[in-house]
């Protein structure tokens, strides 16, 4: 986990560096989610230590209250999926894709 937290710095930047941060905010999915107009899928499981988990709910919020598609799915393990849990995601996503590609 740490090995990709120090990838994700040198990509896009310092959480712990103010100047990093504010670079950050200003380019943030978050912000642009009006301008989204594709469906979204989000998985993102809680015990993730890579990548906040915070940020998919942040974005899933933002993307339904600009009239968004957007499928939030979470899980309780870390960053992936066990074999068990990794079947009904993609059952899921399989669902999601033809509610969404029927217009439903």
């Amino acid at each position: 986990a740490e090995r990709a937290r120090r990838s994700l710095r040198r990509q896009f930047g310092d959480p712990g560096a103010e100047s990093d941060m504010k670079a950050l905010g200003a380019i943030s999915p978050v912000r642009m989610a009006g301008a989204i107009r594709e469906p979204v899928v989000l998985f993102h499981n809680k015990g993730d230590r890579v990548i906040a988990f915070g940020q998919s709910e942040g974005m899933a919020k933002a993307l339904r209250e600009a009239g968004g598609r957007v499928c939030f799915r979470s899980g309780s393990g870390a960053h992936g999926w066990g074999a068990e849990e990794e079947a009904g995601v993609y059952t899921e996503l399989v669902g999601v894709l033809r509610r969404w590609v029927r217009g439903g």
